[in-house]
């Protein structure tokens, strides 16, 4: 995957989210401002993934179920006018593929291979490391913002959602050595696949 392709991905996934904060540090203060926020938020999540969708062909099984949870619970937020709806997505989203996560870790599998095994060709160990890291993000978060969002005010929730947004940033830079450690051979030097899975396949069979 050539350097070009990736700033491009990363744009794409990464535009909604810093659009939504930049509404939020912007009207997030009131109710109006936030339920309008979260509608702009939205609709760009809508957008980047039809822009993928076009570029691809395919819409990334990871990127599908986050946009779906986002859009589900924005367009809920807009419909009721209830900025406590989406405060819960990120309760809901992260407990859900905590919760799908787990299973695995507890026989020593893992299952983050699911969503990423078109992007990433690492080995099994590399799996399993990577779905620990983003299972703890994943259900600290949950638990997090469940607490946040009933106990503390909606400014405070932006503040943690930011920190969370920082958190998960900063893992995926962090995990970039562990890409490279437990790589298999057919893929590139940063552990992205470089082939189909049936090229892999047959050229493992040819080893």
């Amino acid at each position: 995957m050539k350097l070009r392709n990736i700033l491009i991905n990363w744009s794409i996934e990464f535009a909604p989210i810093m659009i939504y904060f930049a509404m939020l540090a912007a009207y997030g203060d009131t109710q109006a401002g936030f339920v309008i926020s979260t509608g702009v938020f939205t609709l760009c999540t809508i957008l980047a993934l039809v822009v993928a969708y076009v570029r691809e062909g395919r819409v990334a099984i990871f990127a599908a179920v986050a946009g779906a949870f986002i859009v589900c619970f924005g367009a809920a937020t807009v419909w009721l006018d209830n900025p406590h709806v989406f405060m819960f997505e990120a309760t809901a989203y992260n407990g859900f593929f905590a919760l799908v996560l787990l299973p695995g870790l507890l026989v020593g599998k893992g299952n983050l291979k699911v969503f990423f095994i078109g992007l990433f060709d690492l080995k099994e160990e590399g799996w399993f490391k990577l779905s620990l890291h983003y299972f703890i993000l994943f259900a600290v978060i949950a638990i997090t913002n469940e607490f946040i969002w009933r106990t503390y005010s909606q400014e405070v929730w932006i503040i943690t959602k930011y920190v969370a947004s920082a958190w998960t940033i900063a893992l995926g830079f962090a995990e970039i050595p562990l890409g490279k450690k437990y790589r298999n051979p057919t893929a590139s030097a940063w552990g992205v696949r470089v082939t189909s899975k049936s090229d892999a396949k047959r050229m493992a069979k040819a080893q």
